[in-house]
């Protein structure tokens, strides 16, 4: 697991890798697999990799999903 780091924009990333690792993990527990281009009939997605390796494009894709949801959690619990 990836530790959090000790400033907020560290953190955040930090917790954007270790959400998309426990993504991938569940990924690869149901059958998927990475492949270059995304194909939900045969389980295969380009994301299915670490996210340090993983395209600025992607990273920022994953990282907007969880600032979205920590957002959420926020706005809900006021």
């Amino acid at each position: 697991y990836d530790i959090p780091g000790e400033n907020e924009d560290e953190d955040e990333i930090d917790l954007t890798s270790m959400k998309h690792n426990r993504w991938m993990a569940d990924k690869i527990d149901k059958g998927w697999r990475y492949g270059l281009k995304y194909n939900k009939e045969d389980k295969v997605d380009p994301r299915l990799q670490p996210y340090q390796q993983l395209t600025n494009k992607l990273k920022n894709t994953d990282k907007t999903a969880w600032l979205m949801s920590r957002n959420i959690v926020s706005y809900k619990n006021k």
